[in-house]
């Protein structure tokens, strides 16, 4: 697996696995799930491949910092 930088790129939903940070329990963490929706409002909605239900946090652009490419 590779990381690609973000900045200046699109992002495309449900093809492709991306890098963002959230506050966790023991501080900031960083979370690798696929994207599902981009939102109105320009925050964007993820899930993890195994869950259910998508993530209850949707994420600012600024938190998500690589793409997940050759996965």
């Amino acid at each position: 697996e590779m990381l690609r930088s973000l900045v200046g790129s699109e992002m495309c939903i449900r093809d492709s696995i991306y890098a963002y940070k959230r506050d966790g329990i023991l501080g900031q963490e960083i979370v690798i799930h696929r994207l599902i929706a981009i939102m109105e409002d320009g925050r964007y909605q993820f899930k993890g491949d195994n869950n259910e239900l998508p993530d209850e946090v949707l994420v600012e652009r600024e938190d998500i910092g690589y793409e997940i490419i050759g996965h």
